[in-house]
């Protein structure tokens, strides 16, 4: 009798064993998973800046993805330019003609683009007008006077943007 009990005891342990070993597999492969996915296909960014204020603010963190690969006016997007990364909303798109006036009035392709912005431009500015080179796209922040964009780097590549934003945590509400 003591043999049979010794032999469920060494098969109890095997089996626990196995079930840990099983375990630590699977919270192995779900890391990596996850890894992946939020590294490598929707990224978590933290934004620094206040490009996008009010939307957007300070310490936020974007969700954004890299599968769609098609930007259309109004995204917001994340892009590097001058190795930092910024915060935008896409105005215009390759071969669109736009124009901005001194008071900060945006013309995309000639028509004139009504615009929601808490913090328009209140600087005067220089008047000017460009096409947009194929694969590029032309990037303002929200914030136009707390922001470099476009305006002053030029249109931006499409492979320097890194994603599209798709959602947004608040970590502070101030």
């Amino acid at each position: 009798m003591k043999k049979t009990a010794v032999k469920k005891q060494d098969l109890n342990k095997q089996n626990l064993k196995r079930g840990y070993l099983s375990l630590l597999y699977h919270v192995i492969l779900t890391a990596a998973v996850l890894l992946l996915v939020f590294g490598f296909v929707f990224p978590l960014w933290r934004v620094q800046g206040q490009e996008m204020f009010p939307a957007i603010r300070d310490g936020d963190l974007l969700l954004t993805s890299r599968l769609d690969k098609l930007y259309s006016r109004g995204d917001v997007v994340l892009y590097e330019a001058e190795g930092q990364r910024h915060v935008g909303r896409i105005v215009a798109r390759e071969s669109d003609r736009l124009e901005i006036t001194k008071d900060g009035n945006l013309t995309v392709n000639g028509a004139m683009q009504s615009e929601t912005l808490f913090y328009p431009t209140e600087t005067e500015q220089e008047e000017f007008s460009i096409r947009v080179s194929e694969g590029c796209v032309y990037i303002l922040g929200d914030h136009r006077d707390a922001c470099r964009d476009s305006r002053d780097f030029g249109p931006v590549p499409t492979k320097r943007v890194k994603g599209k934003v798709i959602g947004l945590l608040r970590i502070r509400d101030f």
